[in-house]
């Protein structure tokens, strides 16, 4: 580990670029001055239970393929390819979703963490994506024994993998269901 003076941390800051430096634009200025997704990047979308994450990313990654060219691999467990489509349908022309997007066979349930990570391999070589939308994170399974440790091991694999293959990975994390009285902590 590295310890920097304070002095040194600012003088490095003053010498970055952050309309150079900071990833794709989606086309949506608000969203684009706080926020952009770069390759070998592993970023983690969570909130409430239906309010719009999937949705958001869905949009999200149509605006992508049509500003910065990025083709997205979607790997999603709970909603099924033909209506996730759909969805993109009533945005998305269909000569971008043929084109940028590619949707995985989760009927076969590739969960294992080293599973996903060979088809996010296969999928990079075949069709070159560009981005890894896995929906939601929850359904990856290791053979980890605590859930910590399977936590950790799973991002640690999704980075690696990020890294590797020059992707961004976006991961859906739902929190635990809350009671109706319950509020998210």
């Amino acid at each position: 580990m590295k310890i920097f003076n304070t002095n040194n941390i600012i003088e490095n800051a003053k010498n970055i670029n952050l309309e150079a430096d900071r990833g794709y634009r989606s086309g949506i200025s608000n969203l684009d001055n706080i926020f952009r997704l770069d390759k070998k990047q592993l970023t983690v979308v969570t909130g409430k239970a239906n309010q719009g994450k999937t949705t958001f990313l869905n949009f999200y990654n149509y605006k992508l393929a049509i500003t910065a060219g990025l083709k997205t691999l979607f790997i999603s467990y709970e909603v099924d390819a033909a209506l996730q489509t759909k969805f993109l349908l009533s945005y998305a022309p269909e000569d971008i979703i043929k084109n940028k997007f590619i949707f995985a066979n989760t009927t076969e349930e590739a969960s294992e963490i080293e599973d996903l990570v060979q088809g996010i391999a296969q999928a990079k070589q075949l069709y070159g994506i560009d981005n890894v939308v896995i929906d939601p994170f929850n359904y990856i399974s290791t053979k980890q024994t605590s859930d910590s440790n399977a936590i950790c091991h799973i991002l640690k694999e999704l980075k690696q993998a990020a890294m590797k293959y020059d992707i961004s990975i976006i991961l859906v994390a739902h929190p635990k269901k809350l009671q109706q009285d319950e509020e998210l902590t």
